[in-house]
């Protein structure tokens, strides 16, 4: 786990955008390293208490993988795959995905890619459990990434 775990799980239900990401600074203090973090929601809303972080990512999200059961794919293609069935086997309702990276919180090209492929895969997925929300952890923070930001 990364330094910048910090805080105990909220309880209570995050309704919005602003609920989950007020929910989420206190757990992502600052940037430490580069990767990326799942967190998990039940159908009420409310955080699960699993966080799975996963470095050694590839340069581009686009990055073919070779998989047993899936094949030949992207390799966000085969992260939010295993998001969504993780989030299953969770009995998570949905799933949230942190960008993390040094540097500031202006969104940079690489960001906007990483984004727009995690969430046009996730999109593209037929399983119950659904990306919620994508947020980038820089240096000074978290920052929420919305679809007209990767769009």
């Amino acid at each position: 786990m990364s330094e910048n775990l910090r805080a105990p799980f909220p309880s209570h239900r995050l309704r919005t955008d602003s609920d989950i990401e007020a929910a989420l600074r206190p757990l992502f203090e600052s940037a430490s390293d580069e990767q990326l973090w799942m967190l998990f929601l039940t159908s009420e809303g409310r955080l699960r208490d699993v966080i799975m972080p996963m470095d050694e990512l590839p340069d581009d999200p686009m990055a073919i993988c070779e998989t047993s059961d899936l094949g030949t794919r992207p390799f966000a293609e085969v992260f939010t795959h295993r998001a969504a069935e993780l989030a299953e086997v969770l009995e998570a309702a949905a799933y949230i995905i942190v960008l993390e990276r040094a540097g500031g919180e202006k969104f940079t090209a690489a960001d906007i890619r990483w984004a727009g492929a995690l969430a046009d895969a996730a999109a593209g997925h037929r399983r119950e459990a659904g990306l919620r929300a994508l947020f980038l952890l820089h240096d000074g923070g978290l920052r929420q990434m919305a679809a007209d930001d990767y769009a």
